[in-house]
């Protein structure tokens, strides 16, 4: 109870009314509902209520706000498994049974079956999943939703960022994908501004030379945060400098090659690096770096959207380009990259995650164009003149 102006004989009035009646409870999950009364002319400006009024949201941040950074992993991934997921479990899996693709993902959600495993490995390696995301209308982006918060789950908040950057673009903004997708990038932004914080705090103490302090301080934050590429890389390069001292740049290659799984692990496309002995390695972390140069310049958004599926591609984050490869086709069905359709580069992506299933849903046989793009691939790369300048 909030009262404008002030009053608290009222309050303890309506609240002693109210005592009696049973609270109803929601099927699913939680929910603001809000209901107001005005009396005579009400409340003179300005409007202040007493006590203040939050929202759920409101809420959220100043809970957030006030956490550590685990604390505030766990109040995400809570918030995530218990007021998010449930509502998408009831949407999919209630859907008509000429959609099993969608049913599928709810039957995922509901019984939880993504918990305690990567939801990479039971969402994009599931030709149902790929169903689902190809049955729902154009700007309704609840099948990969469903997946972020899959990730966001099993605490993969890195990944979970990537996806959710890319796919807002395409989002009908009055969807229920959408209310959500801003619900979380609210959360994940209070998140990483305490991770951010606490990484250039280690950056501080590295460049101090203070580098066995800084790897502790990269540590404690992984302690807390497992899957932070942006911490796994750091402490990588504090490690360089700690093992090798003035040697540091020319052994760099040999200690990138212990951490580069964990960082490309958390977030594929994370755009650094470390060094590079021959013309593929070059060629790669050119793209990894490329990565930071996208989506500057609103009028190069379009031009950008597709240089990040064909980098996705190049660094073998094939869902996230077969993500983007879908999207960008519904959104300019006519386009062609390197002389095929969007359509080819989707299934291509989908092909080198080894599902298949999908090209049987198109009348036309891709099987000759798909095989060849390997080579077409291949030879891009290797014409490249960054990877030329290396010898092999």
């Amino acid at each position: 109870m909030s009262v404008c102006p002030e009053n608290n004989s009222l309050i303890e009035q309506v609240n002693n009314a109210l005592q009696p009646i049973n609270s109803p409870v929601a099927n699913f999950a939680s929910f603001d509902l809000q209901l107001s009364f005005k009396f005579n002319e009400g409340c003179n400006s300005p409007e202040i209520f007493s006590p203040e009024i939050n929202s759920a949201a409101e809420k959220m941040k100043k809970d957030l706000s006030s956490q550590t950074l685990l604390q505030r992993k766990e109040t995400i991934r809570n918030w995530a498994l218990q007021e998010v997921i449930p509502i998408l479990a009831h949407f999919t899996k209630n859907v008509d049974a000429q959609f099993p693709g969608v049913q599928a993902t709810g039957k995922m959600l509901e019984q939880k079956s993504f918990l305690n495993q990567q939801a990479a490995a039971i969402t994009e390696k599931d030709p149902l999943y790929w169903r689902g995301l190809m049955e729902m209308n154009k700007g309704n982006l609840i099948i990969p939703l469903s997946k972020v918060l899959m990730h966001v789950a099993n605490d993969e908040f890195d990944l979970a960022r990537r996806y959710l950057g890319m796919l807002f673009r395409f989002a009908d903004k009055e969807s229920l994908a959408s209310h959500y997708l801003l619900d979380l990038n609210r959360n994940l932004d209070l998140f990483y501004q305490s991770h951010d914080s606490l990484v250039r705090e280690g950056i501080r103490l590295h460049d101090d030379g203070k580098y066995a302090e800084a790897i502790k301080q990269y540590n404690t934050i992984l302690a807390a945060y497992p899957n932070s590429a942006w911490a796994r890389y750091e402490l990588y390069f504090s490690s360089t400098y700690l093992e090798k001292g003035n040697k540091a740049k020319d052994q760099s290659a040999q200690v990138w090659a212990k951490h580069q799984p964990a960082v490309y692990a958390a977030d594929p496309l994370y755009p650094m690096g470390g060094g590079a002995s021959n013309g593929r390695e070059a060629f790669l972390l050119f793209r990894h770096l490329q990565v930071k140069e996208l989506f500057r310049e609103s009028s190069k958004l379009k031009e950008d959207l597709f240089t990040y599926a064909d980098i996705a591609l190049d660094l073998s984050a094939y869902s996230f380009a077969a993500h983007l490869y879908w999207y960008l086709m519904i959104v300019f069905p006519e386009e062609k990259l390197k002389g095929q359709s969007l359509l080819v580069w989707y299934l291509y992506s989908l092909q080198k995650l080894g599902v298949t299933e999908p090209q049987k849903f198109f009348k036309e046989d891709y099987t000759a164009v798909l095989n060849g793009l390997d080579k077409t691939r291949e030879d891009a790369m290797k014409n490249d003149p960054l990877y030329k300048s290396f010898k092999e």
